[in-house]
This record gives structure tokens, C-alpha cells and sequence, in this order.
């Protein structure tokens, strides 16, 4: 269930940040056999609503609430574990954004009631909602830099206001070349250095990433190969052994399969993906038997 949320998050993310969500889609329902995993539903330009049903009844609830492109509130909640809330402010003089996080965990009875809950104005609305998120629960969790419209710094706080990471950006004509994050300890001392560090082809198609600790410790790399400039296959080296492939396969420019892990296991993971006349995504059907349903 873990990596369900996790791919569907990676999913809503991927959407959103390349601007490809369509302004139809309403709503995506994901099944296996016949019992729901979760629902998401879609207003563009406004809320995202996704909800995952977990074992003993528990569910998982996720709001995204935007205004334009920018994402003010991000809700999380689980059942009897936590409610949170991280609420994003531009600071107009500085080019600056600034998140703050709420944290309460709830009653059992509020959250019985909380999983009943099927669309994100019933949690802005919520008592949970509006008890949490006041001023005396809040704390500075990040600070985000730009220059221009490209990201530039990035500041994660824990709740002590201790640092916990430091994020430099290097961006040259458009394209990001460099990511250096600095994690520190719980003394705020240097702890170790993570890079990210990307190249390019001359279409501007990324050709490879190195993951590298320490400045010198080279733990991943992804070469990606293209055609027509479509991603056709990625290479994974982790540790410097070869870990696996991924290939991919389009008809008529649109994504149809997608297959994961070659060379690793036995068994590939395979992804399908459907699409309608108008070339709007149906349905995405993978190995585990889960299958995404969009609806327009």
C-alpha cells in the first residue's frame, strides 16, 4: 500500500509540475479486482483530492489547494496517526517562499467522521481543519529561493527551527545542471553532501543523472536513450554494478507500455496504458493488478 501512495503522489506531482493534467479530467479511481484503492478527484486550478483506503478500515487523505499554479495548502491526514498541514506564502519583496507546517493528532471519534469524507471542501470545512491550523501549531518548515522563475535555494527546518538540509540549484540556459544538498546532524554540524548532476543532449532531452555522496562516492546513475525525442530506455547502475532497465513503447507518440526492471528479476514489471479517440488517457493497468480509470 505504501507504494501505492507513493506512486500516486509521484504520479499527481509529475501532472502538475509539467503542466500535462487535462483541464477535463475530473477524477481518477484506482481498482483491484473489484475493491477500490483510492479516488482521486481533479478541479483544476483549484483543489486536488486524493483518498487511499487502507487495511482496518484506516484510510489516507490528501489535499492539494491551489491557487493558479501555485500551491498554497498541502493536507495530509491518516487515520488515528496525524493531521497536517503546510501552508505557503509568497513574499513578493524577496522572490521568497515560505512553508509552514500544523501538526495535531486527532481524536478517534473526529476520525471516524474524517474518513467519511469524499471531497476537499468538506476538509476545509472540517472542525480538524479549522482547530489545527492556528498560529500556536505552526512552525517555519521551509524557505524556498527563486531567481526569476527558476528555483534557487532550498531550506528545510525541523520544528525546533534546527536545520535539517541545505539545497543549491545550478541552472544554466533553462536546464538543471546541479543539485548539492547539504543534510546536518542533529548538533547542526556538516553531515555528508548528496549531488545531483545532470547532462544533456542537444535537443535539450535529459541523457543522464549521477547521484553522488561526499563528492566523491558515485551510489547511482541513470543513462537515458531517446528516439524522436522520446524516452525509449533507462539504464540503472547502482554502487557501480548494473541494476536493472526500463523500457518504454509509444504508438502514435502516446506512451502504451512500460516495462520495469529487465535484468533484475525474473518477471519485468509491466505497465499498459490506454488511451481514448480524443487521446486522453482510459486506463493504466500494471503488474500488481491495479488499474487507474480517468474520468473526464
Amino acid at each position: 500500500m505504501l507504494k501505492l501512495i507513493i506512486t500516486l503522489l509521484s504520479l499527481i506531482i509529475t501532472l502538475i509540475v509539467n503542466g500535462q493534467v487535462n483541464p477535463k479530467l475530473s477524477m481518477i479511481i484506482c481498482l483491484n479486482g473489484k475493491d477500490t484503492l483510492t479516488i482521486e478527484k481533479y478541479k483544476l486550478g483549484k483543489r486536488h483530492f486524493l483518498k487511499s483506503y487502507l487495511y482496518n478500515g484506516k484510510c489516507n487523505i490528501t489535499v492539494y489547494d491551489y491557487k493558479g499554479n501555485f500551491l498554497r495548502k498541502y493536507i495530509s491526514y491518516l487515520t488515528n496517526e496525524r493531521f497536517s498541514i503546510e501552508n505557503t506564502i509568497k513574499e513578493k519583496s524577496t522572490n521568497r517562499r515560505l512553508t509552514y507546517s500544523y501538526e495535531m493528532r486527532p481524536k478517534i471519534n473526529d476520525s471516524d467522521k474524517f474518513c467519511q469524507i469524499n471531497n476537499a471542501n468538506e476538509i476545509l470545512k472540517s472542525k480538524i481543519f479549522k482547530s489545527t491550523f492556528k498560529k500556536k501549531y505552526r512552525y517555519l518548515k521551509k524557505i524556498v529561493s527563486f531567481d526569476g522563475s527558476f528555483i534557487k535555494s532550498e531550506i528545510i527546518f525541523k520544528n525546533n527551527g534546527d536545520t535539517i538540509s541545505f539545497t543549491n540549484y545550478q541552472i544554466e540556459k533553462n536546464l538543471i545542471k546541479r543539485i548539492e544538498t547539504i543534510h546536518f546532524n542533529e548538533k547542526n554540524g556538516r553531515d555528508y553532501i548528496f549531488e545531483e548532476v545532470y547532462s544533456y543532449d542537444s535537443a535539450n532531452n535529459e541523457k543522464q543523472c549521477l547521484w553522488i555522496r561526499n563528492k566523491s562516492d558515485t551510489i547511482s546513475i541513470v543513462n537515458k536513450k531517446y528516439q524522436n525525442n522520446l524516452l525509449i530506455e533507462e539504464e540503472f547502475i547502482r554502487d557501480k554494478k548494473f541494476d536493472s532497465i526500463t523500457k518504454y513503447e509509444y504508438k502514435n507518440n502516446n506512451l502504451v507500455k512500460k516495462i520495469e526492471n529487465i535484468g533484475k528479476y525474473e518477471t519485468p514489471s509491466i505497465t499498459e496504458y490506454k488511451y481514448n479517440e480524443d487521446n486522453t488517457i482510459k486506463t493504466i493497468a500494471d503488474s500488481n493488478g491495479w488499474t487507474y480509470h480517468y474520468f473526464y
